[in-house]
């Protein structure tokens, strides 16, 4: 059994004049901590591009067709990181594209009789992303005259402000992770952990936003050992050597970031608004 996925994309600053097909293979995974690939394979990789540009910026729009062996739950993680790591080398030196989320299909190809029997009339999976529309709030000019902030604080609004702009998870999570840092530990002195867990205001901001499926709020031990955590993620945000730290395309970016990175931001807006002194 073979597996094709099938991947859209945008791009910007590069333009596909021709479909392109390639053949590679994927080694085992070098890294212990990640169950992304197991053994290696080889695969079959189409990049099938609209004929034109549009939108302004100009833009392409097109497909990616990865084909690799086996089901489709057992090669949808594999899919994923050879479409980002083409998208690494596409974009470089000069280039951006964007894979698209919202529909991504699969469409389980038999080798054998059994297979064809067993796939039947049901050959493809879709997986299909909604995002609520949110309204947007109208502008009010109230807002600039009565919103005072302190000129110690107005880094951290700027540093918020710039974290919301961010779409890479690893990026945004260290930006807001940095207001944090600068509000409640900017007089450390070596332990960050120690630092940020001996905060009376965060513990009491992280118990408002935390709530524990068996009680009201987290004790200071639940506190400190989420904060251990969060130094943790962040330290692998920040940094990138041997096989510590997270790298664009890495599994565990799901797994231990994006979990975490909604706490984060709501942390640091929070902090933010704490430090907002509004006029009547």
């Amino acid at each position: 059994m073979k597996t094709r996925w099938e991947f859209h994309f945008k791009a910007w600053d590069i333009f596909f004049g021709k479909e392109h097909s390639f053949v590679g293979t994927l080694g085992p995974s070098l890294d212990q901590d990640s169950s992304t690939v197991k053994d290696g394979f080889d695969f079959e990789l189409r990049l099938v591009p609209a004929d034109t540009r549009s939108g302004s910026p100009p833009h392409q729009t097109g497909r990616i067709l990865v084909t690799i062996p086996g089901r489709p739950e057992n090669t949808e993680e594999a899919a994923y990181v050879i479409v980002s790591r083409m998208k690494d080398r596409v974009c470089f030196p000069r280039g951006r594209m964007e894979i698209l989320g919202g529909f991504i299909c699969a469409t389980q190809l038999p080798e054998t009789a059994e297979e064809e029997a067993e796939v039947g009339d049901r050959p493809h999976l879709v997986r299909l992303v909604f995002q609520n529309a949110e309204d947007v709030p109208v502008f009010e000019p109230k807002r600039l005259v009565n919103l005072h902030v302190d000129p110690q604080h107005q880094p951290l609004l700027e540093q918020v402000n710039a974290a919301r702009q961010l779409s890479n998870p690893v990026e945004a999570f260290l930006a807001f992770f940095k207001v944090l840092e600068k509000a409640y530990a900017s007089d450390r002195e070596g332990n960050l952990i120690r630092a940020l867990a001996d905060s009376d205001e965060l513990f009491a901001l992280v118990r408002q936003v935390v709530r524990p499926t068996e009680k009201e709020a987290i004790d200071r031990d639940e506190f400190t050992a989420l904060i251990s955590d969060l130094v943790r993620i962040r330290d692998r945000c920040a940094h990138l050597r041997g096989t510590f730290g997270y790298a664009p395309a890495d599994p565990r970016v799901t797994i231990e970031v994006e979990p975490h990175l909604g706490l984060v931001g709501e942390l640091a807006h929070r902090c933010v608004q704490a430090r907002v002194v509004r006029s009547e």
